[in-house]
């Protein structure tokens, strides 16, 4: 991972830790990070876990814009 990344991924995980939801496509790109990571470091528990996390995290995006989507349709 290049150093930008680092920090990107840095970014993400700051911006969870102060309880604010990540954007749909901030969501995407710490899923595609976390993963790239873990490829990286195959062997390192955290990363497998930061995987898990990403994945949770952009689920939860998808389900929060799915709701406002369906809610908006319903006024």
């Amino acid at each position: 991972m290049e150093i930008e990344e680092y920090s990107r991924l840095i970014a993400y995980l700051r911006k969870l830790r102060r309880g604010e939801l990540l954007t749909r496509e901030e969501a995407e790109d710490f899923k595609t990070l976390a993963e790239k990571m873990a490829k990286e470091r195959s062997n390192d528990p955290l990363a497998a876990l930061l995987v898990g996390l990403a994945g949770f995290v952009h689920g939860v995006v998808i389900a929060s814009s799915a709701i406002s989507m369906l809610g908006r349709e319903r006024r």
